[in-house]
């Protein structure tokens, strides 16, 4: 094996062989003597799983609708991947804890105490993350 054959080894071992892949592919059956075709989407690896109580939380806080709040959600929204694969399950079990606890305080508050409510999610919020 030359320095050539080493280089293009190494070449196709590195590029990215997704780009060539189609995101979607269409296959063809056949149901009572008629063909039909079927567009199947591409499988997405990097399925992350999320708990159900976390997006519970983040739909609450969008419904409110406050700018302290949509502050939230995109920093939550910018760690899922960090929350839900660095953390240790006792960590994301104690944040998902904190979330559901926030979460009752806020469904539960009223006017004259939501806006406490929303200053203790977002002085939690900067502490975690």
């Amino acid at each position: 094996m030359d320095k050539r054959d080493i280089l293009l080894t190494l070449q196709n071992m590195f590029e990215d062989k997704e780009k060539d892949e189609p995101d979607f592919t269409i296959e063809s059956k056949q149901i009572d003597k008629n063909n039909y075709l079927t567009l199947i989407t591409r499988d997405n690896e990097d399925f992350i799983g999320i708990d159900p109580d976390y997006e519970a939380f983040i739909a609450l806080l969008k419904y409110h609708n406050t700018k302290e709040l949509n502050y939230i959600v995109k920093k939550f929204n910018d760690n899922k991947v960090k929350i839900f694969t660095e953390y240790s399950d006792e960590q994301r079990k104690k944040l998902l804890e904190e979330m559901k606890d926030l979460q009752s305080r806020l469904s539960n508050s009223n006017q004259r105490n939501i806006v406490f409510v929303e200053m203790m999610i977002v002085d939690w919020a900067n502490k975690i993350l």
